[in-house]
């Protein structure tokens, strides 16, 4: 009887640690394995040829068509190897020039990968490759979703925004690179509402950025036409590229800095204020126009 006890615990102790292992096996396969794009949004099907597409039909303009398919499921593998041992490697790094440095390593990486991929598929396949792949792609399935946007404007709204994630892929450093990386960034921006119209940019912010959601809410609660929460976005990008810019000036005084800040802020504020109404902007202060300093730096404040 005492054995059969035994061996009974025995077993049950061999099934814990089994699980144990598994369990510990799951956790570290998670911290070193990078999310997988959200695939379930797809843009319009005109938009290109993705990795899940049927592999392209030979052409006599391709020499070796039919052997394109596992040549571009092998680049495929070695990418995401080496993406994956890129993020590890990331993840291990603590100062803001190591992270920098990395970065650069990964805009290379990804144009190694175009590279080779190029030889192999058409513009289109690869752009549709891309939109599949990078987190671009991601991003414009996740704020175009559902909007009436077309498939030329999805291509448009990716390639401004690949365009800037292979330049700033951990933002900046020094002032000076935060100025260059904000000024990208707002011109990305631009191109992106050239593309898509203020309607549908405007849908775009409010899927991308928690800031204009806050702004839009506001000028809905005045009944105000929505183009007055694209009037004070602007103002908001304005301010934002102007600050970077006055503190990039290193060699201007502290005090002169300072006051040169103030003012920038002030005139934002006024700004705001003659779009959205004094009392409007006073009771949503908190929580949209935080941005614009605090509510009682000067006495001209609303």
């Amino acid at each position: 009887m005492r054995r059969r006890v035994v061996a009974t615990l025995l077993v049950i102790l061999a099934v814990f640690l089994g699980w144990l292992a598994l369990a510990r096996h799951r956790i570290d396969a998670e911290r070193v394995t990078p999310p997988t794009p959200d695939k379930s949004i797809q843009p319009p099907s005109t938009f290109g040829a993705t990795p899940t597409s049927k592999a392209p039909a030979e052409s006599p303009a391709t020499p070796g068509a039919p052997e394109k398919a596992p040549r571009v499921a092998r680049i495929e593998r070695d990418y995401a190897d080496l993406l994956n041992n890129w993020r590890v490697a990331a993840s291990g790094m603590s100062t803001r020039e190591q992270l920098l440095a990395h970065g650069r390593e990964l805009a290379l990486l990804r144009q190694s990968w175009r590279a080779d991929l190029a030889g192999l598929v058409s513009p289109e396949e690869l752009e549709g490759f891309e939109l599949d792949v990078l987190p671009a792609g991601d991003a414009v399935r996740r704020g175009l979703a559902g909007s009436t946007a077309s498939a030329a404007q999805w291509r448009a709204v990716f390639r401004a925004l690949e365009g800037f994630d292979d330049t700033f892929v951990f933002g900046a450093g020094a002032t000076a690179e935060s100025l260059a990386r904000e000024t990208a960034r707002q011109a990305a921006d631009q191109q992106i509402r050239t593309a898509l119209g203020n309607e549908r940019y405007a849908f775009w912010l409010k899927r991308t950025n928690p800031a204009f959601v806050e702004i839009a809410l506001v000028v809905q609660q005045q009944n105000l036409p929505p183009a007055a929460a694209l009037d004070v976005w602007q103002v908001h990008e304005e301010l934002a590229l102007r600050q970077l810019g006055g503190r990039a000036q290193a060699d201007a005084p502290t005090n002169q800095s300072a006051g040169a800040q103030a003012a920038l802020v002030q005139a934002a504020r006024v700004q705001v204020e003659a779009v959205i109404g004094r009392d409007a902007l006073r009771r949503a202060w908190n929580d949209a126009f935080r941005w614009l300093g605090k509510k009682n730096d000067s006495v001209t404040a609303p």
